[in-house]
């Protein structure tokens, strides 16, 4: 889902966008090729701002086809993380044996 969210908050195949009067609150209601996709019916987005940016996000409420909610908080968003290149680097641990 946050794939899809990568290009802004807009209507897709998937859901539609649907505003509330509170500026912070974004739900999507999804279309039935999203809830037969990604087995979801809703999602409620929560801001600390108006603006939705990412690092407003607080709460991304989901609603499953089962009615099971799950709910991911966001706190201390940074964005832009600048890694050494070397970062994500595997390097083989001393005495592994390989197995082909």
């Amino acid at each position: 889902i946050f794939d899809s969210l990568h290009s802004g908050l807009k209507n897709t195949e998937f859901f539609i966008l649907k505003k509330h009067k509170d500026e912070k609150k974004i739900e999507l209601i999804f279309t039935e090729k999203g809830k037969k996709e990604w087995k979801l019916v809703s999602a409620n987005l929560l801001f600390t701002k108006p603006e939705h940016k990412i690092e407003n996000l607080v709460n991304f409420n989901f609603t499953y086809v089962d009615r099971k909610n799950i709910v991911l908080t966001f706190f201390n968003t940074v964005i832009n993380i600048k890694f050494p290149s070397d970062y994500f680097s595997f390097k083989i641990p001393p005495n592994t044996q390989i197995v082909k």
